[in-house]
């Protein structure tokens, strides 16, 4: 699970930001409030229509046995309409913190559509979502989307320069 992703990075170590652990020329960075459909759908035509994506998301978890869901219900079921028609699998990892054992259990979709992005930016931008811990990956490119930023990390320093030099309004503080 995961160990598919650019610059070997682990998506299932929630201590790390990808967009942090690259290089200025493999990532960029918008803020959410300023994205709007004419940044969104350009990000999204960048990516060949057969680009397939995986879906890593937390769903759980554990704190000496106290579980607690990490999904509100309109996220479950926005990724339940892909689980029902995509493989997918769930991985539990175990972490010792301060004493506390930590179970995350991570559950994958695999070979989404890019237009999955786009599902998901909507769903962000059309309702009062949570934040959730879920990236948007292959073996090319990682994108996060949260209620700050949407990051895009790839090791294709062509398609990050495009964006750059087309889109002016991404994020040039954490350059």
């Amino acid at each position: 699970m995961s160990n598919n992703a650019p610059f070997n990075l682990d998506l299932t170590n929630v201590n790390i930001s990808p967009y942090l652990y690259v290089e200025n020329k493999n990532r960029v960075r918008f803020d959410f409030d300023n994205i709007n459909n004419f940044i969104i759908n350009f990000i999204i035509d960048q990516f060949k229509n057969e680009e397939l994506l995986n879906i890593l998301y937390l769903s759980n978890v554990s704190v000496n046995e106290s579980s607690q869901d990490s999904l509100n219900i309109a996220t479950k079921e926005y990724l339940n309409l892909y689980k029902s028609s995509h493989l997918w699998k769930e991985k539990i990892i175990n972490v010792i913190d301060d004493g506390d054992l930590i179970e995350y259990t991570f559950s994958e979709i695999k070979d989404v559509n890019i237009s999955a992005v786009y599902d998901y930016y909507l769903y962000m931008k059309t309702t009062e979502a949570q934040d959730n811990y879920l990236y948007f990956y292959n073996k090319n490119f990682i994108i996060n989307i949260n209620s700050d930023v949407l990051d895009i990390v790839t090791n294709n320093e062509k398609f990050i320069k495009n964006i750059k030099t087309s889109i002016i309004s991404y994020d040039k503080y954490h350059e």
